[in-house]
């Protein structure tokens, strides 16, 4: 297990930890999975590329200290991403557990620029917090998540079996292109 603040914490209330979180992700996963520990405290999260801010891999586990106590928090003005956390189609998330962190997407401080739901869909943005299409034994639970985009805030679909979403708090709050 790794502990996120083993690495020099950064300063601030939400400091951009992007780049920290997803060197360990990588980390872990050569090493052939395991858990990143992340204590209490706030994590910002910036979208590259317009796809996603994490790219999750397989056998990489979160565990947090709690609902309200770890916050992984969009930061401001990401403009129109995929997802906050996602992965490589080619890649199975298999064995993957998420637990005890608030997900705060951050919504009011990252405005959609379309002007309606056709041109979103058609641009493919749309603004999740997960988004998983191939997994295996992939567990979310005892999280929250909070001042989501839209109700597609955790998506699992496609080739997936054993999966278990439980004893998690959902704050869709609407999306702005309803």
């Amino acid at each position: 297990m790794y502990n996120i603040k083993s690495f020099n914490p950064l300063p601030g209330l939400f400091p951009d930890y992007t780049d920290v979180i997803q060197a360990f992700e990588n980390q872990l996963y050569d090493e052939g999975g395991g858990f990143l520990f992340l204590p209490r405290g706030g994590y910002g999260l910036r979208i590259i590329n317009g796809v996603w801010a994490i790219k999750k891999r397989p056998g990489v586990s979160w565990v947090g200290e709690g609902q309200g106590r770890t916050i992984i928090k969009l930061l401001d003005n990401q403009g129109d991403y995929e997802t906050i956390v996602g992965h490589d189609l080619s890649e199975s998330m298999d064995n993957v557990d998420i637990a005890g962190i608030t997900f705060d997407q951050n919504r009011q401080n990252n405005p959609v620029s379309y002007a309606d739901s056709a041109a979103w869909v058609a641009a493919i943005k749309p603004r999740m917090i997960f988004r998983f299409y191939k997994a295996k034994r992939l567990k979310v639970s005892d999280c929250r998540f909070m001042n989501c985009d839209n109700i597609n805030t955790l998506t699992v679909n496609g080739v997936v079996e054993n999966v278990w979403i439980q004893n998690n708090e959902f704050d869709a709050g609407g999306s702005p292109i309803d």
